[in-house]
């Protein structure tokens, strides 16, 4: 099979021309340097970094199933990291190294979905090739495309996969008319509903653009399929009512939030991911053609597209500002960029598309040496987080006594879950609350700042310091 494979894409490139042949060798190894390069960071230095990775750490790098997202502070989406339950099954899927060959592979999907998404949106073999390396190109040098794969604790990684399998599957049910294609783009809708909470409302609008502008051309089975995406978003919305709104006093938002006005928010946004100018301004120039000229033949394009912007308002509107939040807005905005860059290249615009994608690269790559930062960042903390915990964890098998002083329990967790990780013990770090319950011998971790000045006053120095909390101790 192979070989025949083989021979079919050497039989290909023979009987192109020779500009085609050279465009399309680039391209393959443009886009195998930036496959490898992607994989090398995802995978050096293989390790658990302090903070959020406590979930893991006391789960499936347990070699224990019961993983899930996030709930509590208004925030519901329980299925964020579920997927990872699936390493308790596999026999090295608890390590560090584990995880992440389990992300290379999520990614490599992700990759091929997306591919023949877009194959499928241009046709044109040599043309689409074009696109996809323009794409991963892009989002190679995006600020936190590579981020997501290179810590376990994003839900965008899986929402970004799955994702693609809906807009290909979703295209294909429309454009062939098969149960089939529309369950797996139904099933992954429902998926990804409780993966992020404002994905509720990217149904809702795809499903409404379709519906309330296509509804009369619309198919028996593209027509209960919008209507099941609705009432998938209805169910979710009551669930998160319930369940987290009515109990919540104190919103994640609000504890989180961006401190400044949303038109900073705003701001810094697009100049952290300058894709989102280019989907804001086609989302303007396509609301104009579907409400006001009732273009009806591109609902599929618009109402992802549209999907794309209410994703974004909501993070805005809620003041969360976190960069990797608006990746999932631009993974759905690929298909009608790619779309619409298409069809002016056929209506002869080639100059306007190659200036628009040449500024929207430009753009993206001024951020390169934040994405190399980053990248160092992760690295850093793979090779010397864990060193920190294991010199708290000798201490404590020589006999000194370890405490946490203070009422925050997000530190007290973090700290409580990698000790025990690292000394395999079912023993709890001791919790206080109190000075008088400390003894000069003793190892203190407490939050940063907040009761770190009694300690010292009392004779402590801090031997450790992290974002994560201070380590304090009578030298």
């Amino acid at each position: 099979m192979r070989e025949k494979r083989l021979h079919k894409i050497v039989y290909a490139l023979c009987t192109l021309d020779d500009s085609q042949k050279i465009l399309r060798i680039t391209c393959y190894f443009i886009l195998v340097i930036t496959l490898l390069t992607i994989f090398v960071c995802i995978l050096w230095n293989a390790n658990w970094i302090f903070g959020d990775d406590h979930q893991i750490v006391r789960t499936t790098a347990m070699n224990k199933t019961g993983l899930y997202g996030h709930r509590g502070g208004g925030r519901y989406w329980p299925l964020g990291l579920f997927d990872y339950n699936l390493l308790v099954f596999i026999p090295f899927g608890c390590t560090p190294l584990g995880h992440y060959v389990y992300n290379v592979v999520i990614f490599l999907l992700t990759f091929v979905c997306t591919a023949c998404l877009l194959k499928t949106i241009v046709h044109e073999n040599t043309k689409s090739l074009l696109f996809i390396t323009f794409v991963f190109s892009t989002l190679f040098v995006t600020r936190s495309f590579l981020y997501i794969y290179m810590e376990v604790i994003f839900a965008e990684r899986i929402m970004l996969l799955f994702l693609s399998i809906f807009m290909i599957s979703y295209l294909k049910g429309k454009e062939m008319q098969q149960n089939s294609y529309y369950f797996i783009a139904l099933s992954s809708a429902c998926y990804l509903t409780y993966c992020k909470e404002p994905m509720f409302g990217v149904w809702l609008t795809t499903a409404l653009t379709n519906l309330f502008f296509g509804y009369k051309s619309m198919s028996k089975k593209e027509s209960v399929f919008h209507l099941l995406l609705i009432a998938n978003s209805i169910v979710y919305f009551v669930q998160w009512f319930f369940l987290e709104f009515l109990s919540t006093k104190t919103f994640y938002n609000d504890v989180l939030g961006w401190p400044g006005t949303r038109e900073e928010l705003i701001l810094k946004i697009c100049r952290s991911d300058p894709i989102l100018c280019l989907l804001f301004s086609v989302f303007i120039i396509r609301l104009f053609h579907v409400v006001v000229k009732r273009d009806k033949k591109h609902l599929y394009f618009d109402g992802l597209l549209f999907g794309a912007v209410c994703y974004t308002a909501a993070f805005i509107c809620l003041k969360l500002w976190r960069f990797y939040y608006f990746l999932t807005s631009v993974w759905l905005s690929i298909p009608g960029l790619v779309y619409w860059a298409d069809f002016l290249i056929k209506k002869n615009k080639c100059k306007t598309v190659i200036f628009l994608l040449t500024s929207t690269f430009l753009a993206v790559a001024s951020s390169a040496g934040t994405v190399v930062k980053s990248i160092q960042t992760i690295h850093n903390a793979r090779k010397n987080d864990m060193k920190i915990i294991k010199k708290i964890a000798v201490w404590q098998q020589s006999g000194t006594t370890i405490l946490f002083y203070g009422e925050n329990n997000w530190y007290y967790t973090i700290w409580n879950s990698f000790l025990k990780y690292w000394t395999k013990s079912n023993d709890d770090v001791k919790k206080v609350n109190n000075l008088s319950e400390i003894s000069d011998s003793d190892v203190v971790i407490c939050q940063p700042n907040k009761e770190t000045e009694p300690l010292e006053k009392r004779g402590f120095s801090i031997v450790i310091n992290t974002t994560n909390g201070n380590v304090l101790k009578i030298n």
